[in-house]
């Protein structure tokens, strides 16, 4: 892995990651461009730093997909902040609101760089969070309608990585716009992904991981860049976090690290080798 490492520092081998979140901090471990509004957010920082805190600096962690720092010609991270709700109303009203918001977010971002190769989307609904019940017909229909309209209108050049959601074991595919685009209406480029046990095996036993994704990956007790602390934790040794935002920064890393090995992976190519690869973990669960 250090040699491979080596080779792709010797060859300035890079790749443009963007992220969409709700916002993102300055950090001595991160390099990024920002897009959009330029809110402040532990959230986006966080993601940044799993995906791609610098590689060979000697500052707390490196990042999975390290080449994606604009120090390599070819690289690049881009954080893309949304901006806030206003009058969104409250109930279905204000997730139908959430959802526009994110659906539009995605397709400005793929607008202004078109050049991005994957795209991390640590964000959803979050009915329970915002006091809704994801269990009634009118909850998955928005669902369904909403990723109706990304399966529609969405380029399918990028990979995109999203978050399955973390409402406590709701099928994925009402978790956003994008989790019922890629498990519903079978959008290709988009990849669902879980959060994980330290096992390889389970869902993590305290994460409110959703099922039915594609992937699983860690998403328990994660460290990493955390704006306003020392690099990654506070006095007591404990800023950790945990949920399927942070799973999706792994796949969004190693997604972003296949591509700098090998920059003519299709978003096709990157989903197979994943789930070729991955482990099995029963009938009808994410690898």
């Amino acid at each position: 892995m250090w040699n491979l490492n080596r080779a792709l520092l010797k060859a300035n081998r890079g790749t443009i990651t963007g992220i969409i979140d709700v916002g993102f901090s300055a950090h001595a471990d991160l390099s990024f461009a920002t897009l959009g509004n330029a809110r402040t957010d532990f959230h986006g920082t966080v993601i940044a730093g799993i995906i791609a805190a610098k590689y060979r600096n000697d500052i707390g962690i490196e990042g999975i997909n390290p080449f994606s720092d604009s120090e390599y010609s070819s690289g690049g991270l881009v954080a893309y902040s949304l901006p806030l709700l206003v009058d969104a109303g409250s109930g279905l009203q204000a997730m139908e609101s959430l959802g526009n918001l994110l659906v539009s977010g995605l397709h400005g971002f793929r607008i202004a760089r078109p050049g991005i190769q994957v795209i991390n989307i640590s964000a959803g609904y979050n009915w329970v969070e915002n006091g809704v019940n994801p269990s009634t017909a009118a909850a998955r229909a928005l669902a369904t309608r909403q990723g109706g309209a990304v399966a529609r209108t969405l380029d399918r050049s990028s990979l995109i990585v999203v978050s399955a959601g973390n409402d406590n074991g709701l099928p994925a595919k009402f978790g956003s716009p994008f989790t019922n685009a890629a498990l519903h209406h079978g959008v290709p480029n988009i990849l669902v992904v879980e959060s994980g046990f330290w096992d390889g095996l389970n869902l993590a036993p305290f994460s409110q991981s959703n099922v039915g994704g594609h992937i699983m990956a860690p998403g328990l007790a994660i460290f990493s860049t955390t704006p306003g602390q020392p690099p990654y934790w506070d006095a007591t040794g404990t800023i950790s976090h945990t949920g399927t935002s942070f799973a999706a920064a792994y796949v969004s890393g190693l997604a972003g690290f296949m591509l700098a090995v090998d920059p003519s992976l299709t978003p096709a190519e990157i989903r197979l080798i994943l789930w070729n690869n991955g482990t099995n973990t029963g009938p009808g669960r994410a690898r």
